[in-house]
């Protein structure tokens, strides 16, 4: 048992040196450069609003961007590799949450972070649960059986999905609601 729980603290000891560097990047990266990239650029926010979102488009583009990373961890929570490829996805996600959290807010200030929240908060509690639960069973893999974990990917793969559907369907209401405060 003491074995499993030395593997979920690297886990979240690699999540939160992600954090670490993934904010000292973006510190470094000089702040017109933040501002110009991604969803905090003035070109974005000004046409927020007036564009419209074709959903079966924006559901093609969501799961290209989200698929091939949740699809690797799923694929290789099931071999010998699952630890590592569990301490990588971990650097890396907490590397990207930290540089998402200094742009906005080094763009718009406290709104930026509201906008980062709202951006994120629906989708991602099905992502983490599905990213928490594989970890769980990466972790306890000696432990747990085959089937355990095939399991495990299945339902992993449901939450994912309902991520997915989320992010397609009320994410860019939410996002037209924040853009209609930050113009009124």
């Amino acid at each position: 048992m003491a074995e499993w729980r030395r593997k979920e603290y690297l886990v979240m000891g690699m999540y939160l040196l992600g954090i670490f560097l993934g904010t000292a990047a973006a510190l470094w990266v000089r702040e017109d450069l933040l501002t110009e990239l991604g969803i905090y650029s003035e070109l974005f926010q000004e046409s927020l609003e007036s564009t419209p979102i074709n959903a079966w488009d924006y559901l093609l583009y969501i799961l290209r961007q989200r698929a091939w990373s949740m699809g690797i961890l799923l694929l290789l929570s099931l071999t010998s590799m699952a630890y590592p490829c569990l301490c990588a996805f971990s650097l890396y996600y907490g590397f990207c949450l930290a540089g998402m959290v200094v742009a906005a807010t080094a763009s718009m200030g406290m709104m930026g972070f509201l906008g980062f929240l709202i951006s994120i908060l629906p989708h991602y509690i099905f992502y983490c649960a599905a990213v928490l639960l594989t970890a769980y069973t990466v972790c306890r893999q000696p432990y747990a059986g085959r089937k355990q974990a095939v399991q495990t990917a299945v339902f992993a793969v449901v939450l994912f999905l309902s991520g997915v559907f989320v992010e397609v369907y009320g994410n860019p209401l939410l996002m037209k609601v924040f853009g209609g405060l930050l113009a009124g």
